[in-house]
Formats: C-alpha cells, structure tokens, sequence
C-alpha cells in the first residue's frame, strides 16, 4: 500500500505542484531583454508553465496553495504583475469573480487563456500541458512541443504504474467518501467512490 501511495505522489510531482512565485520581470541571463510574464491563478497551472517553459519566462502565481480562489485578495504587487504581462492562464471560474476586473483596472495587454476541466486525472493533467505549451507557443513564441511531449510521456508512465498497482491491491473492492473534486482521480484509480 506505501508503494501505490508513493505512485500517487510521483504523479502529483511529475506535475510540478511546488510551483512558487515571484513578483517581478528580470532581464534573462544574456542581459538582454526581459522574459515575457505569464501570471497564472493558480499553482495547479503555474507547475505546468514552471516545468514547460522553466527559465524562458517568469512565472506569478496570484492564489497559493492552501487558499480557496473565491476568497483570493488582489495585492498590489499582483496588480503591477497584471499590468506588465503577456499571458494570463486561468481555469474559468475566477474570471467573472475578480480576474476580468483585475484585467479592466489595470489596462493589461496581457492575452487571458482559458485552460479549464479535471487536472487531476492522467488524461486531465496531459490536456493541461498540451493547452499551456500551445498558449505560451502562440502568444510568447515559446516552441515547447518537444517538452510537452516529454511530460505527457511521464504521466503515462507514471500512470501506468498507478494502475498496475491498484490492481494489485485490489482498490476495486474498497469503498471511499471523498471531495467532489477529487472524484475524478479516485475513480479513475479504481476506487469505489460511494
């Protein structure tokens, strides 16, 4: 059980999930000019760009772990990220709630890209990092098909593990009560969500 466990999380990091963020444009490490700002409201979508695009762009993270989006609060400094960048990444239900307005207020040029659905299973997570690479190709120039490909080719990897140990365990014949949002995942491991 400790093994499907430590299977599970290798999915989850493969994803990234520790994706920081910062506040600021810095020059690239030529000294040339600034690396495009791709603000992203959530770490679920900020590991995608962190491990997609890594040192071609920066990366600003407006709701941390830990924080529900509905109660997200606009700081200042999210307002200058807003105003400087190029691409913002969302999933959808926080641009009505306060992203469009944050947008309007500021006159950002920056181009909103919806990526939206379940993350949280193998085949949610690869839509994700196929829409994300195609975003940042499109509106930063970043061609980054080679390591998308990469990524989707860990999370099928990973996720064959998961399955093949699932079966093992025989996680078909356990009953489990979880979150609506993590149903999906739980469901797709085997598990008989009740």
């Amino acid at each position: 059980m400790k093994k499907f466990f430590l299977l599970v999380s290798v999915l989850f990091l493969v994803l990234g999930l520790n994706a920081g963020a910062s506040y600021a444009s810095l020059p690239d490490a030529s000294g040339g000019q600034e690396k495009p700002i791709v603000i992203c409201t959530t770490t679920v979508l900020a590991s995608i760009v962190n491990e997609l695009a890594g040192e071609n762009v920066e990366v600003v993270v407006f709701v941390q772990p830990g924080i529900c989006p509905a109660f997200y609060d606009v700081k200042p400094g999210d307002l200058y990220s807003l105003e400087k960048a190029a691409i913002v990444f969302y999933h959808g239900f926080e641009y009505k709630m306060w992203l469009k307005g944050m947008i309007e207020s500021t006159g950002s040029k920056a181009v909103p890209v919806k990526v939206s659905g379940n993350w949280n299973t193998p085949e949610g997570a690869k839509k994700y990092v196929s829409e994300v690479a195609a975003a940042l190709k499109e509106h930063a120039g970043l061609d980054l098909q080679a390591k998308a490909a990469e990524m989707i080719g860990e999370i099928d990897k990973v996720a064959d593990e998961i399955k093949n140990e699932a079966e093992t365990l025989g996680v078909g014949e356990v009953n489990v009560i979880c979150m609506k949002w993590q149903k999906p995942f739980v469901s797709w491991v085997g598990f008989n969500v009740v």
